[in-house]
Order: C-alpha cells, then structure tokens, then sequence
C-alpha cells in the first residue's frame, strides 16, 4: 500500500515486515515522514496486540506520530496500551531520572484512553513490585505500598500485626516469625458493605 519511493526505500532496507521489524522513511529534506512497522504472521490489525507497539516508543525519532492504519476499537486501545508499556521506567533506584522517550503517540480514533490509563497504571505498579530486589520487598515495604493503593482508590485499608495477627491470624504469624521485619496482614473494605465479601 506503500508509494514507489517508499517501496524502494524498504526494499533497500530489506525490509520484511518481520514483528517488531521497524523502518524510519525519510523525507524530501531528510527529516522523517513516516515509519513503517513489521507485525510479523498477524493476519490483520484487528489481531493487534500490546506487545506490537511497545518497542516503538523507544526507537522511533523525537515527535508526535500517529498510526496510518484504521485500527477497529480493540486493536486501537491495544495499540494505545502497547506504547504505554513501552515508556515504562523504572526509577527507584536512579538518583536521576532517565528522560521519557521523546516519541508520542496521538492516541488512535477508537482507542479506549480511560482503560488504557487504567490499566497500563496497575502493570507499572506490578513491574515496581517485580523489579525491586527481593530484599527491599519486605512486609512492611509491601503494606505501605497496598494501602497507597486503598487510599488512591477510596478504599479503606487497616493493617493487622503483632498480637492482633497472632490472634487472629496465627498461621501468617507463625510462618512469619523468623522474618526481621514482622508479617502483616492487610484489610480491604471497598464499595457497598452490604454486598458479598470477597
């Protein structure tokens, strides 16, 4: 679907729209057009995952770009959530922070941006969790950080430890007794009070 000049330029580049496969296309005055991307055996765009964008932000040139391809609504929100996952850093430990990629992406017509924010914030909480050392993820560690995440969502959060937890709860107590820092238990109280408990 590419123009002649294009095709020539990616049939230079060998170009085989390989998944991930990605290719910068100049302009008249050398400054990027456009860019094309591989998506591997998918068998069209609706198929679209997270996964074929979220190398793109990191490899793409500095500037807003904006997919050419009509994408239907899943796809789109896929795509949106795909090069979330591709800006993701991980900072707790740097003592400056590494700059954000310098590509944007104008989020696709039909994509879902609400869910997108949604979820691409849980899945940098959870890397957060998974990428700091097993050291560092102690009880207490673990606690404050699940009642950031009660307080942000209007939840009502009580961390349960020492007799409390002995008492109430004495196979966590005991299985945590040898920890440096004491076993906890946290309490979540969200939505109705008359609803089923979970």
């Amino acid at each position: 679907a590419q123009d002649a000049v294009t095709q020539s330029w990616l049939t230079a580049l060998r170009f085989r729209a390989e998944r991930h496969q990605l290719v910068v296309i100049p302009g008249a005055e050398g400054a990027p057009r456009g860019a094309v991307l591989g998506l591997g055996a998918l068998a069209e765009v609706a198929y679209l995952d997270l996964w074929n964008l979220a190398g793109a932000p990191e490899r793409l040139p500095a500037g807003a770009w904006r997919i050419a391809t009509p994408l239907p609504r899943e796809a789109a929100t896929a795509a949106a959530l795909g090069w979330a996952s591709g800006c993701y850093r991980f900072e707790r430990y740097r003592s400056k922070p590494r700059p954000a990629p310098a590509a944007a992406l104008v989020p696709p017509q039909l994509a879902d941006m609400a869910y997108v924010r949604r979820i691409s914030a849980a899945l940098a909480m959870a890397r957060d969790l998974i990428n700091t050392p097993a050291a560092d993820m102690t009880p207490e560690r673990l606690a404050a950080e699940a009642m950031a995440l009660a307080e942000h969502n209007g939840a009502q959060g009580r961390i349960i430890q020492g007799d409390a937890l002995r008492e109430g709860f004495p196979a966590i107590y005991a299985v945590g007794q040898a920890a440096a820092s004491a076993p906890r238990l946290i309490d979540f109280q969200w939505g109705d009070p008359a609803a089923p408990k979970v």
